[in-house]
């Protein structure tokens, strides 16, 4: 029996509604818990430490921009409480002394030194955190506790190094920091000993996708360090040690990795072999960020192995992978109106 035309679009019609309907519908996972959150607006609430809204500051984004009054108001209207120095991977060869002293610093186009710390962290109000080049000794790590903490008459002895540098005493260092424009003492109170050291390029335990430049990935040697005398390595607790005999207030972290028991146990070895003794335990976590429309300009980026986790670009480590990808950053010129509508809000 043939239906009426009408009758039959009709049929279609709804045959096309109740496929759609269906594949619309979400779809239950009886395996997936489900949970209902009440939020009392009404209640007190609970408060959290104010150093959470805190972010890094790399050395190489440069004086031109720490400097700049825009970049410095954004800073402090985005609620900014704490800034890490001085970046990521560049901490673990990151030369302070020698950037501070003679503006020998890594590369060449207006590195920030440990002064330009100071500076905008006065501008901003924005508390320091450092991290500590691993790769240095741990009198030196003293000398720069002594540049930001300590008093121009304090004549504490810092003493030489393994590598047989004469660190002198706390004075010399803050005396340098007075020098170059802040006679007072603008104390650190949280260091942290290298970044993400479990994923270095060599070493004990180290994988085939290592992207830092350190001399071990293994934690119980990154706490105790090895060999001796003058190619001796220092571990935390050395570090830990020299930098609290400046200044025993400071508390000083030890690289941590969640889970724990990733890249070679190294969390639980940390723990293993400083937790009596260690101030706290980092963890680099990286989260996902949201992406504006791109300007034409590119950055290079490497094409990391899926499954790897996320590590610093380091680009003579991946050189030949190398692809242009659009940038995620303004332009120069651009004013993200995100900033500008934040700015406003906040005077």
């Amino acid at each position: 029996m043939r239906l009426p035309r009408r009758a039959f679009a009709l049929l279609v019609l709804l045959t096309l509604v109740s496929a759609a309907s269906l594949q619309a519908a979400p779809q239950q996972d009886p395996a997936q818990p489900t949970a209902d959150i009440t939020i009392d607006g009404s209640a007190a609430g609970t408060a959290v430490n104010p150093r959470l809204l805190g972010t890094n500051l790399p050395s190489w984004l440069g004086s031109w921009r720490t400097e700049n009054a825009t970049f410095i108001n954004r800073t402090t209207a985005a609620g900014v409480t704490m800034i890490r120095v001085p970046g990521g991977s560049w901490s673990n060869y990151y030369d302070w002394s020698n950037c501070e002293q003679n503006n020998v610093c890594p590369w060449d186009w207006g590195v920030l030194k440990p002064t330009d710390f100071i500076n905008f962290s006065q501008a901003t109000g924005a508390e320091l955190m450092y991290t500590v080049n691993h790769n240095g000794t741990a009198k030196e790590a003293a000398a720069l506790v002594a540049f930001f903490n300590g008093s121009v008459n304090d004549n504490t002895v810092i003493g030489v190094d393994i590598r047989g540098k004469n660190w002198g005493t706390v004075a010399q260092w803050a005396q340098l920091r007075s020098a170059h424009g802040n006679a007072a003492p603008h104390p650190i109170t949280y260091w942290e000993i290298g970044n993400e050291i479990y994923g270095g390029i060599s070493g004990t335990d180290c994988s085939g996708w290592g992207w830092e430049e350190v001399w071990t990935c293994d934690g119980r040697e990154y706490v105790n360090g090895i060999g001796s005398g003058a190619t001796r390595h220092e571990g935390y607790l050395e570090f830990r040690s020299e930098m609290k005999r400046i200044d025993p207030a400071i508390q000083v972290g030890a690289v941590g990795v969640a889970p724990q028991d990733s890249w070679s146990n190294w969390g639980n070895e940390v723990i293993e072999e400083a937790g009596d003794v260690m101030d706290f335990f980092t963890s680099s976590t990286s989260t996902p960020t949201l992406r504006r429309p791109a300007p034409t300009r590119t950055h290079w980026r490497s094409r990391k192995p899926a499954g790897t986790g996320f590590g610093p670009i380091m680009m003579r480590r991946w050189r030949s992978t190398l692809t242009a990808v659009p940038s995620p950053w303004p332009s120069p010129n651009t004013t993200s109106s995100l900033c500008k509508s934040r700015t406003t809000a906040n005077g």
